[in-house]
């Protein structure tokens, strides 16, 4: 939380490696640094810890986090069909979790699917009616390229 709030994804990145150097089959921890590194930017590291995270505990309720890590991961790297895939995993995992739908909605809107990528923002806005990618911009780690896509998708600013 810590990296969220604070954007020091270094300093969060460095404590959850340090627990890792305790305890390196921490799924928690796994998880966590996974979505640390994918803000981070760094996301072949986000892409190894997401994927150890999911072999050590594949059946856990907590794995749309590590699935997100890999979403993030694919669509900064323009690996939109990886984007859709690991997306709906997410989505699979916890369908209540806004985060994947957008970029669920983003990567459709990549691969030229934009009545897919419409669908995936009319249930983003389902359950989430507050949604706006203003809210996204303002934490300060993603990328203008995702907010074109969004916007393109029909959610609001």
């Amino acid at each position: 939380a810590q990296g969220h709030v604070t954007r020091d994804f270094a300093g969060s990145i460095a404590l959850l490696d340090e627990a890792l150097s305790i305890n390196g089959n921490s799924a928690l921890t796994l998880r966590l640094s996974s979505i640390m590194h994918a803000y981070a930017g760094q996301y072949d590291r986000a892409s190894e810890l997401a994927m150890m995270a999911l072999r050590l505990s594949p059946v856990d309720p907590m794995n749309y986090h590590p699935y997100l890590a890999l979403t993030v991961a694919s669509y900064f790297r323009d690996r939109f069909d990886e984007t859709v895939s690991y997306s709906t995993s997410a989505i699979r995992s916890n369908p209540r979790f806004n985060l994947s739908y957008a970029f669920l909605a983003a990567g459709h809107v990549k691969l030229g699917h934009l009545e897919t990528a419409r669908d995936a923002a009319r249930r983003l806005l389902e359950i989430d009616p507050s949604f706006a990618i203003g809210t996204l911009e303002r934490l300060g780690y993603l990328h203008k390229s995702l907010f074109d896509s969004l916007r393109a998708a029909g959610l609001p600013d």
